[in-house]
């Protein structure tokens, strides 16, 4: 979750060079997801959520609810789906935290009245 942030953070100081951003955000996750040990899943939850996320947005920039300085497709820039993909690091490691790591019976249950 750390490097999602980092991620998040670098998309707004660095939107004023977008191929170097676009650059760094889909290398860095070539990287991350080379040195990975569920790649498939990892790869799979990233496209969708990259596609999913760039077509939300740019459904809202095109009915003028926000805009981006430099769009590239279909209203948004091209670097937007490579901070996308880092969320499917950041979705993992929530799963891991709040769904896996605890021990049995702490998970948060609702009873029926």
């Amino acid at each position: 979750a750390t490097a999602f942030a980092l991620i998040y953070v670098m998309s707004g100081l660095g939107s004023n060079e977008p191929l170097l951003l676009s650059a760094v955000f889909y290398g860095t996750f070539v990287l991350r997801l080379a040195f990975s040990y569920d790649r498939l899943f990892l790869l799979l939850l990233a496209v969708l959520m990259a596609f999913g996320g760039m077509f939300v947005e740019s459904l809202y920039a095109a009915a003028g609810l926000m805009a981006y300085c430099y769009p590239d497709v279909f209203y948004v820039p091209f670097w937007l789906g490579g901070l996308y993909v880092h969320g499917a690091f950041a979705l993992r490691e929530g799963m891991r935290f709040f769904v896996y790591d605890r021990k049995p019976g702490t998970l948060i249950s609702v009873s029926p009245l």
